[in-house]
């Protein structure tokens, strides 16, 4: 699943460890009626990566969070560095 806006961002070296980094992120896209949708607090992350300065988030297509994409494609992610993850 691919979703991309016509915006665009250069990450700065520190973010492009972040995200290079295993790490986590929380999230928030709008829903139908506009309102936020996020998961920045609660048991609901992501997995986040990125390709040049491109940010990967981890999702389905079953994923209500992929619907309401799907209507609007702004979303807002809050990486965070994970301190002794154990794999």
């Amino acid at each position: 699943m691919t979703f991309s806006s016509s915006d665009s961002v250069t990450f700065d070296d520190s973010v492009r460890a972040l995200l290079d980094g295993r790490n986590l992120a929380g999230v928030a896209v709008l829903g139908a009626d506009g309102a936020p949708r996020n998961s920045l607090v609660g048991s609901i992350v992501v997995w986040i990566n990125r390709e040049d300065d491109t940010e990967l988030c981890s999702s389905t297509d079953r994923r209500q969070r992929a619907r309401h994409l799907r209507h609007d494609t702004r979303i807002r992610v809050v990486p965070w560095k994970i301190v002794g993850f154990r794999a």
